[in-house]
């Protein structure tokens, strides 16, 4: 028998969030930050690494009340209570704790013990743990960490992170699920200006390019866009920083600012002389997230909305797109295009009301957790006389997954692309003291049939799977394929409606494979590729305009008729996009890609993978480990689509996934797995997932995974000295003079035991056209412990030269590094032409 949770009184239990500063719920949200969040971005000088630890006070007072409002409000709310029992609580979080090297779990039979350092915790383990005993136990193992800090990655948050108290409590959550977290100020300051659409800053949407900060788009009606910022700018300094060689995480906290603040941003755009300087003050952005777009196709003109996120303001955006649309619209018919490719969720409210817009009554969402609640569509829905195509892929997630999986079980919609993301929980946001928050998982979502997407998805009616042309087999139907919710460590498990409807609609209408013109490195926004999926979309809305014309009657108001009328163009065109797959992939890495003959197999328990190695494979940080494997079928039937994948629970590393195809009955096949192991992964034993794919989903886990004991790189350590060399011919000594020609001299030495091998050296112009470097880029074949090797690059002083320092970046890669090596470079110099100081000021 299970332990019953401590009954506190409801009066005690919100003391305790009276104390913690009025803890309130604020909102409900289903939230999934991905890695395009990253590029939405403000500037701000005021919050710099460490600053926000600063509010904290590191006494056993505030721990003691973190510590205890957080338990409190996780057994009162959690979605499931069974998870929160204490003497659960107690244990899980210990395991997770021991998942860093540097802490250690011993169990016995009756306790376990937790050491790091020379400082150990000892639990007995009761079935009656009381809630006293447990908030006991956490507080002195918090102190525990506090007296002995495992090591944290460097990161503005750094010192917000290390507290003993954010580590445990951080462990306890994760041991929950995937989504509940503590937040930091930085990560609750990015999730509410996800949700609210706005920010404070320039409005420029930002990316890494060559090392430098790139503008990829400034925003609409923004002081970058008075500032006459373009795409393809170069952000040199924020403030006198220079942005060269850091990664955008670093740049963050220099990117926020609070509107009404300045900031003195350096700005190298194609053609300039040299870089200039902007004074300019941050203002409130606010981030449209529904694109809209007229597209004509045979004759008719359909309307595409493309949401980025749900943010406060979606909904109000989409009826605006639609209304103008709808009131200029072709008399030839019209239809509607809902694209939430790549769209990682945000409001639940939001996604409501844009569900709610599409349908005329009948159950939206129901969320079940402590409390079941439901969401009912209105009668007077707003636009309900067209057909709806509703375009998904693996990184839909969430809020999304709730639109897509009302508009399928009201047959609203046809949804095409690929599964979606298959986050099936919601979560809801608790304000902390201290600018932090708690997400914590309050319940699941169930579509309006009763269906959890949970680890599943919504199943596409039209699943058209993307084949990459790349040149290694390898990753070949997506990179991010598995990083979905049943891959991440500690999802949860479904739970399903009693007498909810099963299968109607697990399986899809139609199932094709296309060769994708773009590498998965590439955006769809980017280049003018051709879009299988939107191709698709247009011809169903293309059949139905024919069809019926300007107006479509109550008759034909279903998906089901609109894929059925459009059935024979679609079989066309999926069967010539997957012949053209099939082919290629035959051609170029010998897969036989095609569909075995006679009945699919439906059971794939005959599937056998063993990975060959004996024992566990040890690898150092940063170094590829090479796992063979052979893979069987033991069965009487071919079975075709075969696919088989590694990786890990940790969505940051890389997985990787062979395509095999058909393998025949009787038949084997063999493989290497070659997977690299990050430089950030620390020491430790890494636990590796193996499995088998059939048709691009998972079927069979290789029981117990494969375990990778990580190793400390033994790094080589370079460091470079740049002097400038001139030829003599000028008129000052060691500066670089108009119309000069010169050297860099790199001196590079290894300061450590390790040679460093293929050294990729590359010097990067950050001052315009005020010089010419020839032969930027250098190979060296090794430089052996405590020795130097020594290059020279040409560079040419331009007959007009503004700045006293000419500013260049160098850049050193090598395999044996843990991390390549980037510095700014100044080369002295001789201006001839006054520098101007401030050529663009926007002071409004």
């Amino acid at each position: 028998m299970g332990q019953k949770p401590d009954k506190r009184p409801a009066a005690k239990v919100f003391r305790f969030i009276v104390i913690a500063a009025f803890l309130s719920l604020i909102v409900n949200l289903s939230f999934t930050i991905l890695f395009n969040s990253l590029y939405l971005r403000s500037f701000d000088t005021d919050l710099l690494p460490n600053s926000s630890a600063n509010r904290f006070n590191d006494n056993e007072l505030s721990d003691s009340v973190l510590i205890d409002s957080i338990l409190a409000i996780v057994q009162s709310y959690y979605v499931d209570d069974d998870r929160v029992l204490n003497g659960q609580l107690l244990n899980d979080t210990l395991t997770a704790l021991a998942q860093n090297p540097e802490i250690k779990l011993i169990r016995s039979s009756d306790r376990l013990t937790i050491a790091t350092g020379d400082q150990e915790h000892t639990v007995r383990l009761t079935p009656t743990l009381s809630y006293r005993a447990l908030l006991s136990n956490f507080l002195s193992i918090a102190a525990m960490i506090d007296a002995k800090a495992p090591a944290m990655p460097a990161t503005p948050d750094s010192g917000w992170a290390g507290r003993g108290s954010v580590m445990l409590l951080n462990a306890m959550l994760s041991s929950l699920d995937a989504h509940s977290a503590l937040l930091s100020p930085s990560s609750y300051r990015d999730l509410k200006q996800g949700t609210e659409g706005s920010f404070g800053g320039l409005g420029v949407l930002v990316g890494i390019r060559d090392q430098l900060l790139t503008v990829i788009k400034p925003l609409p009606q923004s002081p970058a866009i008075r500032a006459g910022i373009k795409r393809n700018d170069r952000i040199l300094n924020i403030n006198g920083m220079s942005t060269y060689g850091y990664t955008l995480d670093q740049l963050v906290d220099y990117m926020r600012g609070a509107p009404g603040s300045v900031v003195d941003v350096g700005l190298l755009q194609d053609g300039d002389a040299s870089p200039k300087l902007l004074k300019m003050k941050r203002e409130i952005i606010r981030v449209d997230s529904v694109t809209s777009q007229e597209v004509a196709f045979a004759g008719h003109k359909f309307l595409r909305l493309q949401v980025e996120s749900f943010s406060s303001r979606t909904s109000d955006e989409v009826k605006a797109a639609l209304r103008k649309f709808y009131k200029k619209k072709a008399a030839a018919g019209a239809g509607v295009i809902l694209d939430l490719r790549t769209n990682p969720g945000g409001l639940l409210e939001q996604a409501v009301k844009v569900a709610d817009i599409f349908l005329s009554g009948g159950t939206i969402v129901s969320t079940k957790g402590r409390r079941e609640e439901i969401e009912v569509a209105h009668k007077d829905g707003d636009f309900l006389d067209f057909p709806i195509v509703v375009i998904i892929n693996g990184e839909s997630a969430s809020a999304s997954e709730i639109v897509a999986g009302a508009l399928q079980d009201h047959g609203r919609a046809v949804i095409v692309g690929e599964p979606s993301f298959g986050k099936g929980s919601v979560q809801t946001i608790f304000e902390l003291p201290g600018e932090q928050a708690l997400k914590l998982t309050i319940a699941r979502y169930y579509t309006p049939l009763g269906r959890s997407i949970q680890n599943v998805g919504i199943i596409p009616d039209i699943w058209l799977q993307s084949i990459y042309p790349e040149k290694d087999n390898e990753n070949l139907l997506g990179m991010f394929r598995y990083r979905n919710e049943p891959f991440l460590k500690n999802h949860l498990v479904a739970a399903k409606i009693e007498g909810a409807p099963q299968g109607k609609f697990d399986e899809p209408a139609f199932k094709d494979y296309y060769l994708n013109k773009r590498t998965y490195r590439e955006s769809i926004d980017e280049q003018g590729k051709a879009d299988p999926e939107l191709a698709l979309a247009n011809t169903i809305l293309a059949k139905v305009a024919k069809t019926y014309g300007p107006t479509l009657p109550k008759s034909a108001r279903r998906a089901s008729h609109w894929l059925a009328l459009a059935s024979p163009e679609l079989k066309t065109e999926l069967k010539n996009t997957e012949a053209t797959a099939v082919n290629w992939l035959r051609q170029t890495h010998s897969v036989d890609w095609s569909a075995a003959p006679g009945p699919a197999a439906t059971t794939f328990a005959d599937l056998s993978l063993v990975a060959e190695v004996s024992g566990m494979p040890q690898v150092e940080q940063g170094e590829e480990v090479e796992v063979p494997w052979t893979l069987q079928n033991k069965g009487t039937k071919a079975i075709d689509h075969v696919s088989v994948f590694i990786g890990s629970m940790y969505s940051s590393i890389e997985n990787y996934e062979f395509l095999v195809g058909k393998v025949e009955p009787g038949h084997e096949k063999k493989g290497r797995f070659k997977f690299k192991i990050p430089t950030y992964v620390r020491p430790s034993v890494l636990n590796l997932e193996m499995g088998i794919a059939q048709g691009a989903i998972p079927r069979v886990w290789v029981d117990g995974g494969l375990q990778v004991r990580v190793l400390a790189k033994s790094a080589a350590k370079l460091r470079a000295e740049v002097v400038l060399v001139d030829d003599g011919a000028g008129k000052v000594a060691n500066k670089l003079e108009p119309g000069e020609k010169a050297q860099i001299k790199v001196t590079i030495s290894n300061d450590s035991g390790v040679e460093a091998r293929a050294i990729k050296a590359a010097i990067v112009n950050l001052s315009g056209r005020q010089v010419f470097i020839k032969g930027m880029k250098k190979d060296i074949d090794a430089i052996a412990p405590g020795s130097q090797s020594t290059l020279f690059v040409d560079i040419e002083g331009n007959r007009e030269i503004i700045s006293e320092v000419i500013d260049l970046g160098l850049s050193l890669e090598s395999k044996d590094l843990l991390d390549p090596v980037r510095q700014n470079v100044k080369v002295p110099s001789m201006p001839n032409v006054p520098e101007t100081g401030v050529v663009g000021s926007l002071s409004h």
